[in-house]
């Protein structure tokens, strides 16, 4: 498969279907597919994103294309499935485990510090959203995770 801004997006489809689900009051949704999230950020991780500028070999610019970086791929690939799903335990805990595979793969520290940066937005949601403290327990597990992972070095 080749990895394109749509095939991120298509990645982050049904999770946020699912999310806007369980907001609306469905009781279950069993097919985040967080991992198909990760799965297409972490494929983006390991790839080189071409520049935006293109010279040809005399050295003169010869294309001007759009380019995106990981880290807007990043918040525009949690930051809805967040928003929508701030409440919802489920959904969080698949975010942060997400992210800790992702931060696995990551070596730029520009890199690890959106993926905390996303890490620290869902838990602030979290704990914000979720009520039950057993729940909060969850969450508040899943991100040390994630903290651990990133501050491994």
């Amino acid at each position: 498969m080749k990895l394109t801004i749509g095939a991120v997006a298509c990645a982050r489809r049904p999770v946020l279907d699912c999310a806007e689900r369980l907001k609306k009051g469905f009781q279950r949704c069993d097919d985040p597919r967080p991992s198909r999230l990760g799965a297409a950020l972490i494929r983006l991780v390991k790839k080189s994103i071409p520049p935006s500028y293109r010279y040809d070999r005399g050295g003169k610019l010869r294309l001007i294309s759009s380019s995106f970086r990981f880290e807007g791929v990043l918040d525009r690939s949690f930051n809805q499935i967040r928003q929508a799903a701030a409440s919802e335990v489920a959904v969080t805990i698949r975010l942060l485990e997400t992210l800790a595979t992702i931060a696995g793969v990551v070596e730029r520290p520009e890199r690890k510090e959106a993926i905390r940066r996303q890490g620290d937005m869902i838990k602030r949601a979290g704990d914000r959203f979720v009520a039950e403290k057993l729940d909060q327990k969850d969450n508040l597990e899943r991100y040390r995770s994630l903290k651990r992972i990133l501050d491994a070095d």
